[in-house]
């Protein structure tokens, strides 16, 4: 129903009347053709609605989305004027009712608690709710920041639902009040006429009058709408209208003071309300570009200054105060407030505005600005570690001083946690100073370093202590940080030696070693650390720095000082006196580096008592149950290498050190496990995970001290190396068979010195043989065996055992069982048939189905990979077998493989490629019968072998090529032909072709002649092409020309075009 004039009138003079209840009708009626019913009203009517916004009885009315769609709709008529409407808008001052709106919209919208918005009657809020519930059922999309969860109670439920339609509602409502602004600034600009490219006019591009207000209320306004936008975005609410509504914003604020000279004023209005709104907003990442470019302009142009004075540093921490109250207010309840978080982005954009704006002249001044607005960002976030690195972190890029108060105080955070400590914070404090860390909290520090584990520590504090010790290698500081730390482990009642008992942290201090300190200061500390009453403490520290000692200068001055052979005697006397187990085996391990490092000097007055030691520990561990316990094996390891250090000095006999290696393989590597929870990592820390104390030891014996394991008994080395075997069959892990297979390595290399013991050597491969020719041969003593005599010169085996290694692989390959070890099988069948097959059963049996034949039977799929390789072996087993001087019947044996050959291709030849290549191996191996007079008798069989092969092989390769094949057919049709041209020669040696297989040959031109005839038509198929390669390949075998396949193929390609 259409109201009158008269009663609309009337109704909207009646204040009493709800907004809610009359926008709908004049939103209605002026949507439609307004002239009709009320012509010269619409001023009337924006008076009116703009009036009612400003009431203070219409906060509903500020909130409604209808409202504000209705004025825009206002302001849009066509009978508006629009110098009337902007004279309304500036008498009501319009700015001041958009901030109350944003104003009322931040303290609904804020709470997260709060229930959702519903409108006062339902046809207003039809359109709310068909729009969330629009929004709701396209939220399954990717991305959506409305996609439901199945998760959680039905009360998180719920209040998520609610917390987005209130996003939905809040982000409506900035879309329809943004909406009538930007309506408003582009209207007036029709209306003044303004010219961004006349010169005069543009400082009007700046300021808008028509929004030119009080600066406080254009404070409010923003202030409202970065708290309104912090709302949205901090609740994982997406959207990209934010471009025009900042923009208007500033436009907004710079209207309002521009031509204001009261430039304190405005910084104070920043200050008070804009700083923490912005700096919150700013503490969110993921934040649209054009809120940051304009938060970054407010903090340049407001709050960032000059610091020339005492009166200058006053007025900026003035400034900063409310971003401080924020933050103290925060920790006081023990949370985390927004604001702190944006206080490293905060100091990049003064960094930059201090980059920008101070000339070099003024560079003093600038770096006093950053000092002192990161010195107070420091003392707000005395309880936040994470923010003060970051700080630090942006103060270290961009060289700023801080004051060494600050850097102290950051130190004591950093550590005030009794168990963790927030190591990116220390390592970033190193980097600008590392002396505060040490002068502040020494003990502390080291405290935290002495308890780390380094292998399973985190990374942040392995980086942390990294960045420590390159830091004071880098400051030839070295020796003072030792120094400091000695001094503390010497202090402490129990010692914390956890990171120094570790390879990892011993290996990094040794790397660094003669990086840090000069030969001097090596000896200096050494000597200091050395002191008998010290010994204790320092052990670890000691061993690794004579483990970083490798220069031949360093290694004559300690040796020549005397300090190596006083040390030497305070380990020994030690070792005998204690019964600590985790400290004996430390003592032995320096002992053996200083046995190894300097051989020459004269150890002989201690080296009995050491020697005495070894035997002792030997006694007692190897020949009871100790050595399997936890903690042991270590010390053993350790005691076996200092037995073979102490042999090298001759203070050792070969006998006595034969004894102590025999308990060793009885107690060690014949138990079926050792329970070592600590893996050894000494033996001159070639090895730092093996799994056990025969893994690690084999290694160290296989590279060190082979030339004294080649003197011990012949039964003591088999025993060894095939206890070492079985000890990779039971490895469960294959890190355990990796160790064992390096251990091999070394033992096996062709300059190893096991080759100069020809006993050892001999035993070495009795071993191998002995483990394949084993009833069940584990795979990995197969692999481990197969990968060894790849490693070996083979020319070192016996000849006796080169045939019995092919005999015996040869029986592996027939059972099938390791297929995917075939082609290393065969690799090494080959490599001991090019040495020799004499006495091979191989040999033997060379003219039986079950003999070397059954070869190119293991595997249905022909060719297979190794099928070339099948085939060289039996080639060169008919080939030995021809050149032997020395077998009993090799010409018999040759006429039963050739009449094999035979049988095989009457039987089966055409349909059989295994037939073909048995015979294409003996005719290969036979090549040089003609010129051998001993085999005439073979010769006719051989000529008979050939023809019948090559006839075969035509008519096999006739009646295929050019045939639809399978991929398998035409693989054989290639290796046909492969073996048809070492058959047939160019030079006139070869076979000759009888007149049938020529005709049979000459016949396949129709049918390829036909193929030709398509090359030009682009019909021709990838098979064709396969087909008439396959045929110029056969026609340039049998032509005896010499021409080449390609040729031929390019040739009827040719005559087809």
């Amino acid at each position: 129903m259409v109201l009158s004039t008269a009663a609309l009138t009337k109704s909207l003079r009646d204040k009493a009347t709800p907004l809610l209840d009359l926008i709908p009708t004049a939103q209605s009626l002026y949507r439609t053709d307004t002239a009709v019913f009320f012509p010269g009203k619409e001023e009337w009517l924006v008076e009116w609605l703009v009036e009612r916004l400003a009431g203070e009885a219409a906060s509903d009315g500020r909130l409604s989305l209808k409202a504000w769609n209705t004025l825009l709709d206002l302001l849009n008529s066509p009978n508006l004027n629009p110098n009337v409407a902007s004279a309304i808008l500036r008498r009501h001052k319009f700015v001041a009712i958009v901030a109350k709106t944003l104003s009322e919209a931040v303290a609904r919208y804020q709470s997260n608690h709060g229930k959702p918005l519903y409108f006062n009657d339902g046809v207003e809020d039809t359109d709310m709710r068909d729009a969330a519930s629009s929004a709701s059922s396209s939220g399954t999309e990717l991305g959506s920041p409305l996609v439901r969860t199945t998760f959680g109670s039905k009360a998180n439920q719920q209040v998520k639902r609610d917390q987005i339609r209130r996003c939905q509602q809040a982000q409506m409502l900035l879309a329809a009040v943004f909406g009538v602004l930007e309506f408003i600034r582009l209207r007036y600009d029709q209306i003044v006429g303004r010219d961004l490219e006349t010169t005069k006019r543009r400082r009007l591009n700046l300021t808008t009058p028509i929004f030119k207000s009080p600066p406080e209320t254009a404070a409010n306004l923003c202030e409202s709408y970065f708290k309104l936008i912090y709302i949205l975005i901090s609740s994982n609410h997406q959207f990209c209208e934010t471009l025009a509504w900042t923009n208007i914003c500033e436009l907004i604020w710079k209207s309002s003071s521009y031509g204001i000279s009261d430039a304190v004023k405005l910084a104070s209005l920043v200050s008070e309300r804009l700083l923490n709104p912005i700096s919150a907003i700013l503490s969110i990442n993921a934040i649209p570009s054009d809120i940051k470019v304009t938060s970054a302009w407010f903090l340049d142009t407001y709050i960032f200054q000059q610091i020339s004075s005492q009166d200058k540093r006053t007025d900026l921490l003035k400034k900063l105060e409310p971003l401080a109250t924020a933050c103290t207010v925060g920790e006081a309840r023990s949370i985390q407030p927004h604001n702190i978080s944006a206080l490293p982005f905060i100091l990049e954009l003064a960094i930059e505005k201090a980059r920008k704006d101070f000339s070099v002249k003024q560079r003093r001044h600038a770096d006093g600005f950053i000092s002192i607005l990161l010195s107070w960002m420091m003392s707000i976030t005395r309880s936040q570690s994470s923010v003060q690195n970051l700080l630090l972190e942006i103060a270290v890029r961009n060289k700023v001083a801080v004051e060494k108060s600050t850097l102290e105080a950051s130190v004591h955070l950093a550590l005030n946690n009794e168990r963790l400590a927030h190591w990116g914070l220390l390592k970033t404090i190193a980097k600008i100073d590392l002396d505060v860390i040490f002068s502040t909290s020494g003990n502390a520090v080291f405290s935290k370093f002495s308890d780390v584990d380094a292998r399973y520590c985190d990374e942040a504090e392995w980086h942390f202590i990294e960045e420590i010790v390159a830091m004071s290698v880098e400051a030839r500081d070295l020796e003072n940080f030792l120094d400091k730390w000695f001094k503390y482990l010497n202090e402490t009642k129990e010692g914390q030696f956890r990171i120094w008992e570790s390879d990892r942290f011993q290996s990094f201090v040794a790397a660094n070693v003669e990086i840090g300190l000069a030969s001097n200061q090596i000896l200096t500390v050494i000597k200091k650390f050395s002191q008998p009453h010290a010994i204790k403490t320092s052990l670890v520290m000691i061993d690794s720095i004579i483990r970083g000692v490798t220069r031949i200068e360093t290694i004559d001055k300690l040796g020549s000082s005397g300090l190596v052979v006083s040390l030497f005697n305070i380990l020994t006397t030690n070792a005998l006196q204690n019964d600590n187990l985790k400290l004996r085996w430390q003592y032995i391990r320096v002992l053996v580096r200083l046995l190894d490092l300097w051989p020459m000097l004269d150890f002989s007055e201690f080296i009995p008592s050491l020697k005495k030691v070894v035997m002792e520990r030997v006694t007692t561990y190897l020949s009871s149950s100790q050595c399997s316990k936890e903690g042991t094996s270590k010390e053993t390891s350790l005691l076996l290498t200092t037995a073979f250090l102490l042999q090298e000095h001759s203070s050792l006999s070969v006998d006595e050190l034969q004894h102590i290696f025999g308990s060793f393989m009885v107690s060690m590597l014949t138990a079926s496990e050792i329970n070592d929870a600590m893996s050894w990592d000494g033996g001159f820390d070639t090895i730092s995970t093996a799994l056990s104390v025969s893994e690690s030891f084999s290694i160290i014996l296989m590279k060190r001290f082979l030339p004294v394991f080649n003197q011990f008994d012949e039964n003591i080395q088999r025993r060894f190396i095939t206890q070492l075997l079985e000890i990779a069959s039971r490895g469960n892990t294959w890190a355990s068979y990796t160790h064992i297979r390096l251990a091999w390595f070394y033992f096996v290399q062709k300059d190893s010195d096991v080759y100069e013991s020809t006993k050892t050597r001999d035993t070495l491969f009795s071993v191998l043989l002995s483990t394949l020719q084993a009833e069940l041969v584990d795979e990995f003593k197969l692999i481990l065996v197969l990968e060894t005599l790849n490693q070996c010169p083979l020319s070192a085996v016996r000849k006796s055992q080169r045939s019995s290694f092919i005999d015996v692989l040869f029986l592996i390959l027939k059972e099938q069982k390791y297929q995917k070890h075939h082609e290393n099988i065969l690799n090494v069948m080959n490599k001991f048939a090019q040495l020799s097959t004499n006495t091979s059963s191989l040999a033997s049996s060379i003219g039986k189905h079950d003999g070397i034949y059954g070869i190119l039977t293991i595997l249905e799929e022909i060719p297979d990979p190794t099928f070339e390789a099948r085939l060289n072996l039996i080639s060169l087993v008919v080939k030995h077998l021809l050149e032997s001087q020395k077998h009993e019947k090799p010409e018999a044996q040759l006429g039963a493989a050739i009449d094999l050959a035979s049988r095989l291709l009457d039987e089966s030849g055409i349909i059989d490629i295994n037939a073909r290549a048995w015979s294409y191996c003996v005719l290969q191996g036979t090549a040089a019968v003609n010129q051998n007079t001993q085999y005439s008798l073979l010769s006719s069989k051989l000529s008979r072998l050939k023809n019948m092969l090559s006839e075969i092989i035509i008519k096999s390769t006739t009646q295929n090529c050019g045939e639809p094949t399978a991929n398998k057919a035409s693989r054989g049709l290639a290796l046909d032909l492969t073996f048809l041209e070492s058959l047939v020669s160019p030079s006139g040696n070869g076979i000759e072709l009888s007149a049938i297989a020529m005709e049979r040959i000459s016949k396949r031109r129709e049918h390829f002649d036909h193929i030709l005839s398509r090359l030009t038509s682009k019909k021709i198929s990838e098979e064709d092409i396969s087909h008439l390669l396959c045929y110029g390949r056969l026609v340039a075998i049998t032509d005896g020309r010499g021409i080449k396949p390609t040729e031929v193929a390019f040739s009827l390609a040719n005559q087809g075009s």
